[in-house]
């Protein structure tokens, strides 16, 4: 999901809460604290936006009905920069609403107490640090290991980060789940420090449904029948444990 329009959806976060909450009460700052305001606005709303994919990226993974949609963008078995489209739309709604319900109640709050005026640094157009970040977010899916290193490997996910991330291997499942910083793995768990020499890895799911998602009927509408297996199986285990207690009975 493109920032902008995750800015716009937070923006649209932020005057629903005005909306039902009251309108910013703050007035514009003295000029001498403007400047630093508006750093920590663009820093809050940095760290805002990269907790709110690092926590839809979770759901994603943890929660299984959404696994079912996710598996879309982990069954690619080569990894290149039109992986990153490889997505369902579901998958794309909720990364977009999370950081976007994230950045916009940030953004109520800071307009509400802080500056009513406030706007965080900008460069061509988009947040300063974001556009920063982005230079190297094509990398992410794409076959060429870039390391940071082994103290801002702990701190920043690299290209060589997420490449772990779409390891088949099961040691690597469900690792290093961020976008930019690294921080929120290490509180989660999550974090596997990839080493500077490239490993050989094998991409995909990893199960026996490997080389079985390559039409787009079955990017787009195999997740629902998954979805409904799981359901049914659900449902039936109820029913077979109170039959099992009868029986003992």
């Amino acid at each position: 999901m493109a920032l902008g329009s995750i800015i716009l959806q937070g923006s649209g976060v932020s005057g629903m809460l005005e909306h039902t909450f009251g309108s910013a009460q703050a007035g514009p700052l003295n000029p001498e604290y403007r400047i630093a305001a508006r750093v920590i606005y663009t820093l809050l709303f940095f760290l805002a936006y990269d907790f709110g994919r690092f926590l839809a990226h979770s759901l994603l993974h943890d929660l299984p009905w959404l696994w079912e949609f996710h598996k879309v963008h982990h069954s690619a078995e080569v990894l290149t920069p039109l992986t990153a489209a490889r997505v369902h739309p579901i998958d794309l709604a909720i990364m977009a609403c999370v950081p976007a319900l994230l950045t916009g109640a940030l953004s109520w709050c800071f307009h509400r107490w802080v500056d009513a005026g406030m706007e965080f640094y900008t460069f061509l157009g988009m947040h300063a640090l974001l556009w920063t970040f982005g230079l190297l977010d094509n990398l992410r899916h794409w076959q060429v290991w870039i390391s940071y290193g082994g103290a801002l490997n702990r701190w920043l996910i690299s290209p060589a980060h997420h490449q772990l991330h779409h390891s088949a291997e099961r040691e690597h499942w469900g690792c290093n789940r961020g976008f930019e910083l690294a921080i929120w793995d290490r509180l989660y768990g999550t974090l596997r420090v990839p080493p500077d020499q490239q490993l050989k890895l094998r991409f995909g799911l990893g199960d026996d449904t490997d080389g079985r998602w390559r039409s787009v009927g079955r990017l787009y509408f195999w997740p629902f029948g998954l979805l409904a297996r799981r359901i049914r199986r659900r449902a039936r285990q109820p029913a077979a444990r109170e039959a099992g207690q009868t029986n003992l009975a």
